[in-house]
């Protein structure tokens, strides 16, 4: 029997199908790259980081405290090491400890990180918002490999998903010349003393030196020139001294302190929206209301806030 002979229609319909097919696969190809995309803008959408302005991020390690900070306007990471052994008054009341102990206190007191954040804010007027543990080194780490874990391991931090990200994707766009390391130890801001339990340690001198201001200093703030007033409310007035001093480390113009009568709140930052007044409120965990005065920023702080703070 003669082969049988394959019909013009099947052969144009073969070519056809394969077309449709492949329009398919490039179909789903863009469907996915698109849900891809959404889901990285909706990870890296809600977080600590605006990837615009200065981030300060507290690493616990083993041998001491480094703080990390991040500055998109100069395009720098700044990593300054902080010695276990310098003394400091832990925020929250908590008295004075060495500073590589306020890691483990945290814990103790159910406030995590989140005391060594505030303590470094507090004591060393280096306004700081996020915290991790020694894990987190890895997103200023040498390496593809240890930057690719600090973003997807899972370790103790108030960095999201979306911050540590941006914060990766931010390091490994950095030279080796955009990087600086500074060690405290080394600046005038300590001196060496003999501390309350008989050991050798550090201790911090009231004035900062240029050198250390310059880098925990918030350039976008700087450049807002916004005006800060502070309404004390908190029956404590170093209380205000200490925040008003902080916000000048931040880059901030601080223009009063008034004192009024004590109240039983904690804190709220008032003014119309601006960078400025998102980063305080931020720093020190306080309520937004929207307001407009002859100054453009007014910090209340009650007496809730002075027994955190």
């Amino acid at each position: 029997m003669p082969p049988r002979k394959r019909s013009r229609l099947a052969d144009r319909k073969k070519p056809a199908q394969k077309f449709k097919l492949g329009r398919k696969l490039v179909g789903l190809l863009i469907f996915f790259i698109i849900l891809l995309l959404a889901s990285f803008l909706l990870i890296t959408r809600h977080g600590i980081w605006n990837k615009k302005d200065r981030l300060a991020l507290a690493v616990n390690t083993n041998q001491n405290v480094t703080l990390l900070i991040f500055d998109p306007s100069a395009g720098t990471i700044t990593s300054i090491n902080i010695p276990q052994n310098l003394e400091v008054e832990a925020s929250r009341q908590l008295g004075r400890w060495k500073i590589g102990s306020i890691w483990d206190l945290g814990r103790l007191e159910g406030y995590s990180g989140s005391l060594l954040a505030e303590t470094i804010t507090k004591s060393l007027k280096f306004p700081t918002e996020a915290w991790a543990n020694e894990q987190a080194l890895g997103l200023v780490g040498e390496g593809l490999h240890p930057l690719v874990r600090s973003v997807f391991a899972r370790y103790e931090t108030n960095l999201t998903l979306g911050d540590r990200i941006n914060l990766a994707i931010f390091s490994f766009s950095r030279k080796p010349g955009d990087r600086v390391e500074l060690a405290l130890t080394d600046t005038s801001y300590v001196y060496q003393a003999t501390l309350k339990d008989g050991v050798s340690g550090y201790i911090l001198r009231s004035e900062m030196p240029s050198v250390l201001a310059a880098k925990v200093a918030d350039s976008s703030i700087s450049s807002e020139g916004k005006i800060v007033s502070i309404k004390d409310q908190t029956a404590n007035s170093q209380t205000a001294t200490q925040v008003g001093e902080i916000i000048q480390s931040l880059g901030a113009k601080l223009a009063s302190i008034k004192k009024s009568d004590p109240q039983d709140i904690d804190c709220l930052v008032e003014g119309s929206a601006s960078n400025t007044r998102q980063k305080i409120a931020s720093i020190f965990n306080c309520e937004v209301v929207n307001s407009s005065s002859s100054v453009d920023i007014t910090i209340v702080l009650g007496k809730r806030f002075s027994d955190r703070f």
